[in-house]
């Protein structure tokens, strides 16, 4: 059973609530400080309703620091709640950022080898058209030297008529000494 001190304490805080039209808690901070003054006022009347008023005035502060408690828990999670979540977005950011520079270095890496294919390109071009050029120069030397191999025919063949001798080729024979290939011909030859 509630005491009669109880029953009024708690008329007194609905009472208190109602008029400021606040919260619970309100009312309880707001009747707690009361009850500290009336506790002062009556200590100062009379001793016989000290210790009532005091264990009234405790179990006001209890419940006072039992709803702050709850308060303070509760914003406690949604806090912890928000820092979840912004924590969980930075760390798919994060993630999404060293994706995108293990891609970009990807990308750099496919881009240093294509340049080098680039150049291995270029200089195989560069070879074969350097290539092409000796060849040609090649061609170009061994046409003169032809050149100059039948003008000196024509022109020991020219001797010769001159001198009254002529020149007799064998095909067969020199189909066979084509075959074989003609000897290669030194400085010391010439």
């Amino acid at each position: 059973m509630t005491s009669p001190h109880g029953k009024i304490a708690h008329a007194a805080i609905r009472l208190i609530g109602a008029s400021i039209g606040g919260t619970k808690l309100l009312a309880l901070y707001i009747f707690g400080a009361t009850l500290s003054t009336a506790e002062m006022l009556i200590s100062i009347a009379c001793n016989n309703y000290v210790r009532d008023i005091s264990d009234l005035k405790k179990n006001v502060f209890k419940q006072i620091d039992a709803a702050t408690k709850e308060k303070m828990a509760k914003a406690t999670e949604a806090a912890n709640r928000a820092t979840r979540t912004k924590r969980s977005k930075a760390i798919v950011q994060a993630e999404a950022l060293a994706e995108a520079k293990i891609k970009l270095a990807e990308a750099k890496e496919i881009e240093a080898k294509a340049n080098l294919i680039d150049a291995e390109t270029e200089k195989v071009q560069a070879d074969a058209k350097k290539s092409k050029a000796d060849a040609e120069a090649i061609l170009k030397d061994a046409d003169s030297r032809s050149i100059e191999a039948q003008a000196k025919l024509i022109e020991v063949l020219a001797k010769l008529r001159n001198e009254g001798g002529d020149l007799y080729i064998n095909k067969n024979e020199m189909q066979e000494i084509i075959d074989r290939g003609l000897p290669r011909l030194t400085s010391g030859d010439k």
